[in-house]
């Protein structure tokens, strides 16, 4: 497969690509080095190759002029080591593929040149480390693979991607604009609007979008062009496009008179603006590309609970409602944003107690904001009364093999989730936040130490797991006391297995 791709191309390093890195890629980094024949100053530029003469002198490390070619260039006096006099840097390179003139390909390159030995006659090399194979609804990348043993193979990566990562990241990458031009000809790559090669988004990403979905182009064309950069960027598209669809109109979910009307608005149309005006299409909502835009500049932050709400109503009886409530019981809201949350958690509120969102009463109740408040009452309710159910099904249970008296103590299971609210209030602990719902499903089991004397005070809270006492804890998680450890040691005795259980008495950090 790997041959396949690589027939495309040409590993040549050609004239053209020469030229690029003296003239782009090195042309601003190369050096100046002067050597003093006998009080005359004699230069010789890396950039223009040419020997010359200086009319004046240029200290080591500043900045000099090639009186020859006029460029500005680092010096370096020859006298002086020139251990790091090198430049490398990364650079992409575009070509026609040598199997088929309408195959786009693309070569990235390491390249790295070296003075040290002679400022003559630098020596360059050239790195291939990526190649890209962009065709009709296809794009392939190659990566160079590096082994301890040495060697070149390539590995096919899974998306396209810009290869200077890594080790190359602080590398500056260069691209031939010039290379571009010439190996798009006569491909449809030629149609890609330049702005965007020439903008600050990913080339290699631009030609990768563009081959794998033609109809960018005319999506650009047609005034579209932030969904385009949205799309190159992998930035969050609002599935506003179906990659489905047959023709622009199915892939953008959209009438001809429905494009025509967002185009003539002059809105600028962003993947959120896109994918309100489709919903708002599909509940007929009718609302005008103004609207559209005035929403999105109202909901921006808070889209996903506006479409939870959507499922249930239209866009524009949502929108009616949120105003309405909004201008009624504005102490309750900052922003019409916050009473789409406080609806879209009322109606999830209503979907848990089985309530009826088909009844408008329901669906829009006089102030959602109180109503809010209730239901999350009612549901919390809801879940502590299923939980208490559990709990008190294992009650008997645990207190049959768990429940014990000595002296002054006594030891039982927790009977509800107000005891262990309860349990964690006065001893400062986490037991009701993080063991309620393990304890009533079984997981776990906790007992409650109390004093004979008063048999509603928490004194200390025991985790028992497997038969093994795994944490007792009382006030701020302190850990038990003489008495409670001569109580801990007799109900081991009497009510564990002495081989089984080894005691576990945390200590809090």
């Amino acid at each position: 497969m790997y041959e396949e791709y690589i027939s495309h191309i040409s590993t040549e390093i050609t004239e053209e690509i020469e030229k690029f890195v003296d003239d782009e890629v090195f042309g601003k980094v190369e050096y100046l080095f002067i050597e003093n024949e006998n009080g005359v100053y004699q230069g010789h530029c890396t950039k223009c190759h040419n020997e010359c003469e200086l009319d004046q002198y240029y200290k080591h490390n500043g900045y000099g002029v090639c009186p020859i070619c006029g460029a500005k260039l680092q010096v370096k006096q020859s006298r002086y080591g020139r251990k790091n006099c090198k430049n490398d840097a990364c650079f992409y390179y575009f070509e026609k593929s040598v199997k088929n003139p309408r195959v786009v390909i693309c070569k990235g390159y390491y390249v790295k040149r070296d003075y040290t030995t002679d400022y003559k006659n630098p020596v360059t090399e050239y790195l291939l480390e990526a190649i890209y194979i962009f065709e009709d609804k296809k794009s392939k990348m190659l990566k160079r693979n590096y082994s301890y043993f040495g060697g070149l193979s390539w590995s096919e990566k899974k998306s396209v991607f810009d290869f200077n990562q890594g080790w190359f990241s602080p590398k500056m990458c260069y691209i031939s604009r010039e290379s571009i031009e010439e190996a798009s000809k006569n491909t449809r790559f030629q149609y890609i609007p330049k702005e965007l090669l020439e903008g600050y988004h990913s080339t290699i990403k631009v030609f990768d979008e563009f081959a794998k979905y033609p109809w960018l182009e005319q999506l650009y064309k047609i005034g579209f062009n932030n969904i385009v950069e949205n799309k190159i960027r992998g930035s969050h598209i609002y599935n506003c496009l179906n990659y489905k669809g047959k023709d622009i109109f199915k892939i953008l979910r959209l009438s001809r008179k429905d494009v025509k009307d967002i185009i003539n608005s002059k809105e600028i149309i962003t993947p959120l603006f896109l994918n309100l005006y489709q919903l708002q299409i599909k509940d007929k909502s009718m609302l005008l590309p103004s609207e559209i835009k005035k929403l999105e500049r109202e909901y921006q932050g808070y889209i996903v609970k506006l479409k939870n709400i959507l499922k249930y109503t239209s866009m524009r009886k949502a929108v009616k409602y949120i105003e309405k409530q909004y201008e009624k019981y504005k102490k309750y809201y900052a922003s019409k944003g916050s009473v789409a949350i406080t609806w879209s958690d009322y109606i999830e509120n209503c979907i848990e107690l089985e309530m009826d969102l088909k009844s408008e009463h329901v669906l829009y109740p006089k102030d959602v904001y109180k109503l809010h408040q209730n239901t999350m009452k009612q549901v919390k309710v809801r879940a502590d009364k299923i939980t208490n159910e559990k709990i008190a099904k294992r009650v008997d249970v645990l207190n049959e093999k768990y429940y014990f008296e000595y002296k002054n103590l006594v030891i039982r299971a927790a009977e509800s989730t107000e005891e262990l609210i309860l349990e964690g209030k006065m001893l400062s602990h986490c037991v009701a936040t993080n063991y309620t719902k393990p304890y009533a499903k079984g997981e776990t089991n906790i007992l409650l130490i109390r004093k004979i004397s008063e048999l509603d005070k928490p004194y200390y809270t025991v985790e028992i797991k497997g038969d093994e006492i795994k944490q007792v804890h009382g006030k701020s998680n302190c850990s038990p006391n003489k008495e409670v450890k001569e109580f801990i040691e007799a109900f081991k005795a009497e009510k564990l297995d002495k081989k089984k259980t080894k005691i576990k008495i945390s200590v809090p950090a």
